[in-house]
């Protein structure tokens, strides 16, 4: 897929993407036990900022995209 396909699909699908750039919020899921038969997830959300603000890195590779968006298309 060529990086301007790329770029229309996160474009049109995530939510990260804005004006070309990336808002850096990355989500992350965690399976617990909270009495012996009951298991919960926990959701975790925190800003990167590393990619914060950012132009959009899903040519090269980007984890939200991939784990988050990705499985939904």
């Amino acid at each position: 897929m060529s990086k301007s396909a790329i770029k229309s699909v996160a474009r049109n699908n995530c939510a990260n993407f804005s004006n070309d750039r990336c808002l850096g919020v990355m989500l992350r899921t965690e399976k617990y036990k909270s009495s012996p038969n009951v298991i919960r997830t926990r959701l975790y959300q925190w800003v990167d900022k590393e990619k914060a603000n950012g132009k959009c890195t899903i040519d090269k590779g980007c984890d939200y995209f991939n784990y988050i968006v990705a499985p939904g298309l």
